[in-house]
Parts: structure tokens; C-alpha cells; sequence
């Protein structure tokens, strides 16, 4: 039977993560008091519970709020993902640069390999390589990961926070490169944008960052994506004697500010580390 309530939604997902009211709620940050009063439907939860609620059952705000859209956006990357990689293989007529715009109609339409194939079969014939004077440069796309990029602006100021419900675009990277030279896995990684100037020069606004989301203890010195009061900072952190972490901006006129380390492992934390930056790229 369909979930007809935020507060059944939350149950059955729960239930399909195995964990207990108190883990979920501690994951969302959220007491345990309050996020029972929104699985027993008592009372409604706001946006920014809803966004905490959702990221911590992994699925999306706009189905957790309204039992419509997609459940788990991050499933169907993987589907569009594995949708391209057999439709790219079966014809080397597709260009490298199309990659990310088959990913994306993919992603938007919900297709699986035999949609796509519908959908854009007739765009690139599986033959038209075998006519080609040319021998076509190798290209697997299944030696890519394909990162989702969400419309979610770190700001490196005072704070903002945008939020969409499904990834704005998808960028390729190699899966080797990404293993190798960030020393990361491919399916723990966001992009987001930088908003602010907190950071300058390292980062300046309308930068992409690449966010490691499983790296959240800041056990090293490094620049972090930060929930501050509901809004999103990109600082660098720096593990101080005597459990405390400096939270610095590299421009000057942003004063520093310190926390204790074991303040941030609490579901009433003040500050939550969302991940480690791990690689940023910006237009000239």
C-alpha cells in the first residue's frame, strides 16, 4: 500500500534502512522528540527539517513531502548512468562531449538502456561507424563516473542555501583518475557551487567544488562544506591542542572562530561538517 503521509514515507524508510527512530534523527540532527511528532504525523516538518529528514534516509525532499517524483535521485544517476554506457558501446558515433547531455536526458525522462535507445536510437545509428574514413579515438564510458552537480551554493560569506530537488547537470570524470590522484570513491562525491568571498583567492563565487560526503571528522587540516544556522559555508578547518577546530576563512576580513571537536558529533550541534573538499575548477 502507498505511503499517504510524510509521516508513513518516513516510517517505510526507515525500516527499509533498518535503523531505529533515535539513529535517523540523530543522523537528520534533528531530537528525537520532535522527529517523533513528524513520523507519527503530528506535526508537519518545515523546509529545512524536510531537506535534513530526506538527506538522511536518502531520498529526495520532493518525494519524502509529497509521495510524487523520485524516490532516490543517486538510483537514478546509476540507471541513466548504466543506460549510457550500453547505449555509448554499441555505436562510436557518439562524441565524447555528448556524454554529460545523454546522462542528463536520461536522468530528466527516467530511462533505462532500452528508452534511450528509443529516444535517440535514430540520432546516432548503431552502423554509422563502419562508414567512417576515420578510425573513431577510443572512448569507454564505462571507465567514467558521472558526479551529479546540485543547484546547493556553498557560500564562502555569510551563508546561503538554494536548494533543487534533482541534480542541475552531471560532469564526467575518469574513475581511475579519481581513485588515484583524490584518493576518493566515485559514489561518495557531490558538486556545488561556491557563493562569497570568504575564501578568496582559493575559491571565488560561481566555483565548482567537488565534496567528499563521507569526510566528515576533519581528523586533517583541510577546506570543509559547513551547516551553519541553515546555511551552507566552505571553510578551512584546523585541528587545534585540546579538541578544538579553528574554522578559517582565507580572507582577512573574515574573522576565525573556534569550536570544540566534540561539539560537532552531536545531533544538537551547532555546526555539521557535510564533507572535505576535495577538488575545485573555475571559468577563466
Amino acid at each position: 500500500m502507498k505511503a499517504r503521509s510524510i509521516g508513513e514515507r518516513l516510517a517505510g524508510q526507515r525500516a527499509v534502512l533498518g535503523l531505529s527512530q533515535a539513529e535517523l534523527a540523530r543522523a537528520a540532527g534533528i531530537p528525537l522528540e520532535t522527529y517523533k511528532k513528524y513520523e507519527g504525523d503530528k506535526i508537519a516538518p518545515g523546509a529545512e527539517a524536510l531537506s535534513a529528514l530526506a538527506r538522511a534516509a536518502h531520498v529526495s525532499a520532493d518525494w519524502l513531502s509529497t509521495g510524487r517524483g523520485l524516490k532516490d535521485p543517486m538510483a537514478q544517476i546509476g540507471l541513466a548512468r548504466d543506460a549510457v554506457v550500453q547505449f555509448v558501446e554499441r555505436r562510436s558515433s557518439v562524441p565524447g562531449d555528448k556524454i554529460a547531455e545523454l546522462m542528463q536526458i536520461a536522468f530528466e525522462k527516467e530511462l533505462d538502456a532500452g528508452g534511450l535507445e528509443r529516444e535517440l536510437g535514430g540520432r546516432y545509428p548503431v552502423e554509422a561507424a563502419r562508414f567512417s574514413r576515420q578510425p573513431a579515438a577510443p572512448y569507454s564510458a564505462s571507465e567514467y563516473a558521472h558526479i551529479p552537480l546540485y543547484d546547493v551554493r556553498a557560500a564562502a560569506g555569510k551563508g546561503e542555501l538554494v536548494t533543487a530537488e534533482v541534480p542541475v547537470d552531471v560532469l564526467a570524470f575518469k574513475e581511475d583518475w579519481i581513485r588515484r590522484e583524490l584518493r576518493v570513491r566515485p559514489e561518495d562525491l557531490r558538486l556545488i557551487y561556491v557563493e562569497g568571498d570568504s575564501m578568496e583567492p582559493d575559491l571565488r563565487a560561481g566555483d565548482i567544488i567537488l565534496v567528499d560526503h563521507t569526510d566528515t571528522s576533519a581528523r586533517r587540516e583541510g577546506i570543509y562544506v559547513l551547516l551553519l544556522d541553515g546555511a551552507l559555508l566552505v571553510k578551512t578547518l584546523q585541528r587545534l591542542p585540546g579538541g578544538v577546530i579553528r574554522v578559517i576563512s582565507r580572507n582577512e576580513s573574515y574573522e576565525p572562530f573556534s569550536v570544540k571537536a566534540d561539539e560537532l558529533d552531536t545531533s544538537a550541534a551547532a555546526i555539521i561538517i557535510v564533507g572535505r573538499v576535495v577538488w575545485t575548477c573555475r571559468r577563466v
